[in-house]
């Protein structure tokens, strides 16, 4: 398993020789740990996590048929400080969306106006 996740991350990656996989087998569950170049950590992840959600549903079915689960995590660099996570900026609803009453208190349906 440990060789398997290697060569898939050797191939993404700017530079394969300082790819480091280890394998540790606790029972029934397989923890496998993944280092690489703090440049290459963002292709490792991919685009919204697809990357390495593929390669974590690759290990836990070739895990699967060997009775076992297993863990895939990729180890940040040491002293790597994630960057604060912005919040989303509140929308307002175009005008549009807005029912005619929200914006004129005198607003009556067209058929009660006389």
């Amino acid at each position: 398993m440990k060789d398997f996740i290697e060569c898939i991350v050797k191939e993404l990656v700017d530079f394969p020789n300082e790819v480091v996989v280890t394998e540790t087998d606790a029972g029934k569950v397989m923890i496998l740990e993944v280092k690489v170049n703090p440049v290459d950590v963002k292709k490792i992840i991919g685009k919204h996590g697809r990357t390495i959600m593929a390669m974590r549903a690759l290990a836990e079915s070739a895990a699967a048929k060997r009775g076992k689960r297993v863990v895939l995590e990729i180890i940040e660099p040491e002293g790597r400080v994630r960057p604060p996570q912005a919040k989303p900026a509140a929308v307002k609803p175009a005008a549009d969306d807005l029912h005619p009453s929200q914006f004129d208190p005198d607003w009556t349906p067209a058929d009660t106006r006389l």
